[in-house]
């Protein structure tokens, strides 16, 4: 929520799934490494040469074939295929064939279409949201969460590329048509949901080694002070450190209150000394906060809900769906929290009739604030955005989702919220216009390291959600 392009598909000819080729470089290990020693030790990985005389379609880099477009969709369950720094995949016979993360990449694990994974004996796949949410990946470095969204979408959807900005768009085709001509071409629906998380970039390492830092993302500096910070260099992989203010500390206050510190006053201290740190750090090096996933009963909390809730609400709903007449658009957007660019290059791009963004919202219920500004309560189901800062949905629309969460009794709330906005707000203004919604997920304290999203609420988007697509063919949302 804001406060060269490679194609694949079921029946393509084998050609380079991505145009870009495989690097071996440390800063795209995934986020499952061995993390302590790479973190500590400051060693680099190794730098792979690419070749472009690999057989039937495959560009051989260093022995390790990219995969084709076909082999995406034919690969054994056994197989997996590995994320390279350039977006580039390779695929390997088995798990032990492949390399290190920490040496070559993000290594995505292929699934079958229907494959429905479960970690909990209720069901519900903490798993998936729990590489989700720990994966890293700032506005601008996605990469890690981008290999998560193509295994789990590629099996689920027909075809599958990443534009430019680095957008991964699916689509997953109904019904054939009724004839030739637009005019009876099912209805385009597009899912948005946002890969990126807030984060930072180092802006400015001094001679001591504490790293300024620039925002990406809206934060709350009160929430800030004292976190640890994972610091993903080029040249040492992820090092860990402490996010701090340049203030007193409590001991020296004497009679001083302490102030609220502004963000421009933060910096990373990675106790090494300065000269390692600039040799180990470049400035645009991304920096997350580092905390991990966890299921409290029935509520889940972790860094990143934001939207990586949406990202598996968006997977869940397509392991849900039955047959549908429409043609679905699953889109992974880049560069959301910094002002929704990712949405905007994918909504002119595919030309979807309808979006529906699928983000987290406010749950202000907690202690202290008053029911008025509640916004949604956690528990209580998905929300149906009546009104954001970024977009106005369109009404009919508004209603036609709530029509079926109501005929079918799934829990549902209606929300407005007065401030914000979501991919919706983007992709509603593409082209001629489009007819947008948002579908959120109610969340207690956005934009810090803990936010929590409820496991039935979860649930209860990803289920309105394909029953809507079932039933979209029969929407008229022109006025």
């Amino acid at each position: 929520m804001v406060v060269g392009e490679g194609k694949h598909s079921r029946s393509a000819k084998a050609t380079s799934v991505f145009a870009s080729p495989l690097e071996y470089v440390t800063d795209d290990a995934a986020s499952q490494a061995p993390a302590e020693e790479s973190r500590m030790n400051g060693k680099s990985g190794k730098n792979g040469k690419a070749s472009k005389n690999g057989k039937h379609g495959r560009a051989e880099q260093n022995g390790y074939a990219a995969l084709a477009a076909a082999d995406v969709q034919s690969a054994a369950p056994d197989q997996v295929a590995v994320m390279g720094a350039g977006d580039a995949l390779a695929v390997f016979d088995a798990p032990t064939d492949a390399p290190a993360e920490a040496e070559f990449g993000a290594r995505v694990t292929l699934a079958s279409r229907t494959t429905r994974q479960s970690s909990e004996s209720d069901g519900f796949d903490f798993a998936l949201l729990k590489r989700l949410s720990e994966t890293p990946g700032v506005a601008g470095r996605e990469e890690r969460v981008r290999a998560l969204m193509i295994e789990a979408l590629a099996p689920l959807t027909d075809e599958l590329s990443v534009d430019a900005l680095g957008n991964v768009i699916a689509i997953r085709h109904g019904r054939a048509a009724k004839g030739k001509g637009k005019a009876n071409q099912p209805p385009r629906i597009m899912l948005a949901a946002h890969m990126d998380e807030i984060g930072f970039m180092a802006r400015y390492i001094d001679e001591r080694g504490f790293i300024r830092i620039q925002p990406l993302g809206g934060f709350d500096p009160r929430v800030l002070v004292g976190q640890r910070v994972i610091v993903h260099t080029r040249a040492a992989g992820p090092l860990i450190g402490a996010l701090m203010p340049s203030s007193k500390p409590i001991h020296q206050l004497g009679d001083e209150k302490p102030g609220s510190p502004k963000i421009e006053e933060f910096y990373v201290d990675l106790g090494l000394p300065g000269e390692r740190v600039r040799e180990l750090v470049a400035l645009g090096d991304s920096i997350t906060l580092d905390r991990t996933c966890e299921r409290l009963g029935e509520i889940v909390m972790g860094k990143a809900m934001d939207d990586r809730s949406g990202l598996f609400t968006m997977i869940q709903t397509l392991r849900r769906l039955r047959a549908h007449d429409v043609t679905i658009i699953a889109a992974a957007t880049v560069q959301e929290e910094v002002g929704t660019r990712g949405a905007t290059t994918a909504g002119y791009h595919a030309q979807p009739d309808v979006v529906v963004a699928i983000d987290t919202t406010l749950s202000v219920d907690s202690p202290g604030m008053p029911e008025t500004d509640a916004v949604t309560r956690m528990g209580n189901g998905a929300a149906i955005k009546v009104f954001d800062s970024s977009a106005i949905p369109n009404y009919k629309l508004v209603d036609h989702l709530r029509r079926i969460a109501v005929r079918d009794e799934i829990p549902h709330q209606m929300e407005i919220l007065q401030r914000g906005g979501t991919d919706a707000g983007a992709i509603q203004r593409a082209r001629a216009g489009v007819a947008a919604v948002t579908l959120s997920i109610p969340s207690r304290y956005v934009h810090t390291v803990n936010e929590m999203v409820s496991v039935s609420d979860l649930e209860a988007a990803a289920t309105l959600l394909a029953r809507y697509l079932e039933d979209a063919h029969t929407g008229d949302y022109r006025f």
